[in-house]
């Protein structure tokens, strides 16, 4: 059982770690290639408001993509999209972690009828 409980929690972790991969992350180097690629301004804006996004908006950071070209509108956008919060409140409840993956195995009902034997 315990063998059981160590692999689904292995596997949801993996899991969760590979959803969170496959969805990149726009950044500034990002943007900065879209503008010098000729992509608009309202494209890059609406792909900033629908994406996943991870800017320095330092003002040293947006001083270099003003210089680099972006425009104001790229800008503004990237500085209204919110902060993401930070790790410990990302972080998942280990419990509900636990029943999810112990549903995955098989119902609860099912779990509480196994009885250890040795």
């Amino acid at each position: 059982m315990t063998r059981y409980l160590a692999f689904a929690a292995a596997a949801l972790a993996c899991s969760t770690a590979l959803a969170q991969e496959s969805r990149k992350l726009v950044t500034n180097a990002d943007v900065l290639a879209m503008t010098k690629s000729g992509i608009g301004e309202q494209t890059i804006v609406l792909l900033i408001q629908r994406g996943a996004t991870n800017f320095d908006t330092t003002p040293k950071a947006l001083v270099e993509l003003k210089a680099a070209g972006v425009p104001d509108g790229v800008l503004n956008a990237m500085l209204s999209v919110p902060k993401p919060k930070t790790a410990a409140a990302r972080t998942p409840d280990p419990n509900s972690l636990l029943d999810e993956a112990l549903n995955a195995i098989a119902p609860r009902e099912k779990l509480n009828s196994i009885r250890a034997v040795r």
